[in-house]
């Protein structure tokens, strides 16, 4: 199934899922941005970001311990073998890795929920394995997202330029 953004926006697509107790995978694309949310039930397990290297934004986290450092620069990572983002979450201090899937979410998801400029597809599957794991409920990515995007509209009008 597939469609444009000004009929539903990502949010009505992953209550979809939700609501039908379905699993697969919406690509989105808007603008610049394509991401591809892996949804299971009422759950995000997952997110793939066009372009995002994982291994190297992971590695130009600012504060990043050293023997961390280290440990993620003896990762060789291949594009043929999944499992990357359960090898750094293992890595990391479960509330870096928690703040770093956060940031995640703000840069490339958020800013897609509500917008109605771009499409969409979906295929009702079983999920393949992403790029980027997670655990976020629909329900939480939703008002997290409003909540997210309620703060950026507080800081245009304030005149502050929000790093999106």
């Amino acid at each position: 199934m597939q469609g444009q953004l000004n009929e539903f926006t990502v949010a009505h697509l992953l209550q979809f899922f939700s609501i039908g107790e379905k699993s697969g995978v919406v690509d989105v694309v808007s603008n610049d941005r394509h991401v591809r949310l892996y949804v299971d039930y009422d759950r995000l397990i997952g997110i793939g970001i066009d372009k995002l290297d994982l291994h190297q934004t992971v590695l130009d986290a600012v504060g990043l311990p050293r023997a961390t450092r280290q440990r993620v620069l003896d990762i060789t990572p291949r594009a043929d073998t999944p499992g990357l983002a359960l090898i750094l979450r293992n890595l990391l201090e479960p509330t870096r890795w928690d703040l770093f899937v956060r940031r995640q979410l703000e840069q490339h998801v958020y800013p897609l929920m509500s917008t109605t400029s771009g499409h969409w597809e979906i295929a009702v599957t079983r999920c393949p394995p992403a790029p980027l794991t997670l655990s976020v409920t629909i329900n939480s990515l939703i008002l997290d997202g409003s909540r997210w995007e309620s703060e950026i509209d507080a800081l245009s009008i304030d005149n502050l330029n929000a790093e999106v």
